[in-house]
């Protein structure tokens, strides 16, 4: 063998494994750049450039995510925010026709964002820009309406954080889902054996003003 040959049998002896244990990235139906920036740094050698990005990644069944990423050159700073995106996805529950079960209002900084979910079929009631929030999602037949400043970071986190924190209790999720809500504490077969101290009549409706007294 030449020295060529052994330089390039020794490089790649040995790697075979590698792209096994090597986790593939996941790939997103819905991947959209929201915002660039760039920006300006004076120093005393020159001017630094950088950029910024804000990137919204989901799989439109519920699922999504936003991240922010800053780098010297564009494509680099997308693809930090992309990664940024994936750290910090959350899952939505949703119906089986993509309708969420309630809406929220959420202030986020001068931004007010508000969601009120439609009847089926009316689609997507918002700006272009938030119903690429919806589609990352995935979800369909809402009105989503922004009050106050046009920060477009701040309206991504009160939609995002909107989604999060906006409740869904048990019967809200079988309602939605068209199913008939179980509480077990309602039924008999669950009641305590051992007799309640609590009196009969402890709660009987009150006796109202007009009402004549016994």
């Amino acid at each position: 063998l030449t020295l060529r040959e052994r330089l390039d049998l020794d490089s790649t002896e040995g790697t075979d494994h590698i792209a096994e244990h090597v986790p593939e990235r996941r790939r997103f139906s819905v991947q959209r750049t929201m915002a660039m920036g760039r920006h300006t740094k004076i120093t005393g050698g020159g001017r630094v450039f950088s950029f910024s990005a804000l990137v919204v990644v989901g799989d439109a069944r519920g699922t999504a995510g936003f991240g922010y990423g800053k780098a010297l050159l564009a494509p680099q700073a997308v693809q930090k925010a992309t990664r940024d995106a994936e750290k910090f996805m959350f899952s939505v529950p949703m119906t089986a026709d993509r309708r969420i079960l309630n809406g929220f209002k959420v202030k986020q900084g001068g931004v007010i964002v508000s969601l009120r979910p439609l009847a089926p079929g009316a689609g997507v009631r918002a700006s272009p820009m938030l119903t690429n929030l919806c589609e990352a999602f995935g979800i369909t037949d809402v009105s989503v309406k922004t009050h106050g400043r046009r920060n477009l970071k701040n309206i991504v986190r009160a939609f995002f954080q909107g989604l999060h924190d906006y409740p869904r209790s048990q019967r809200q999720l079988a309602e939605g889902l068209g199913r008939k809500w179980f509480d077990p504490r309602r039924d008999y077969r669950y009641r305590p054996h051992q007799p309640s101290s609590t009196a009969s009549n402890a709660w009987a409706p009150a006796q109202t003003r007009d009402a004549p007294y016994n």
